[in-house]
């Protein structure tokens, strides 16, 4: 049900605050990519491989394949405005509104649906639309997402949808979960400990106080540990933030 999605990215996104307090979830339906890719006309191999781009993120490299494969314009742009729209769930969904039709319309409403009570939530601010996230849609169908924390490179928690190997499995019932992986979180901790504080605030005589006061206030409320200095004085740093204006 909608229901049990959204409770499966609810818990993914607590999951995330309890790792850090400095985490967004990037949120996608393969039933809407899948729909646009296969209305490329273009063989079941060359979807895979445009998959592949797109997971990468490599929009330039997704059209020149495109274009390889002899896609019509009006179909390529489609595709790229999907995958590049990037954001807040209710202005992407407004965005690619119009690229939706036939098959994909129930997918968009399945994922609207599912961002709607994600919106009520104390997470609403964490929760991004991203469809070049793909993970792997040989085990992947529907809703998937992707967790991400400050201070490590990669995803720390995937997962999405399986009701399609549920069913070569023999079930007749639908299957959503996610992963946490814990070796990237000890990388995680392990870059914290060679740090003095997260956030260092240089400032000067000329620098606005009200400036100064609400940096140094707003990465705090992310959770961050801060230190406001005249100069950097050998303090190791995650993030350097430099207000100062000079003479």
């Amino acid at each position: 049900s909608v229901y049990a999605l959204y409770e499966t990215v609810y818990l993914a996104a607590a999951s995330l605050k309890e790792i850090s307090p400095s985490f967004v979830l990037d949120v996608s339906h393969l039933g809407i990519l899948s729909a646009v890719l296969a209305d490329l006309g273009v063989s079941v191999r060359a979807q895979k491989t445009i998959m592949k781009k797109i997971a990468e993120k490599n929009l330039h490299e997704t059209a020149a394949l495109c274009q390889e494969y002899g896609v019509p314009q009006e179909k390529m742009q489609t595709l790229l405005t999907l995958v590049k729209t990037y954001g807040k769930p209710n202005e992407v969904l407004e965005k690619i509104k119009p690229l939706v039709s036939g098959v994909a319309k129930s997918a968009f409403e399945e994922l609207q649906a599912v961002c709607n009570l994600l919106a009520t939530t104390q997470f609403a601010d964490k929760i991004r639309l991203d469809f070049s996230v793909v993970n792997d849609m040989k085990y992947y169908s529907g809703i998937v997402f992707k967790g991400f924390v400050e201070g490590v490179a990669e995803g720390v928690l995937s997962g999405g949808q399986y009701d399609g190997l549920m069913q070569r499995m023999g079930k007749k019932t639908g299957a959503i979960g996610f992963a946490v992986y814990l070796d990237l979180l000890e990388n995680m901790h392990a870059s914290k400990a060679n740090t003095d504080v997260d956030v260092l605030v240089l400032y000067d005589a000329n620098t606005p106080l009200t400036l100064l006061q609400t940096t140094v206030q707003q990465a705090v409320e992310s959770g961050k540990s801060v230190s406001a200095q005249t100069q950097a004085s050998g303090v190791r740093c995650g993030e350097l933030i430099d207000l100062r204006k000079g003479d």
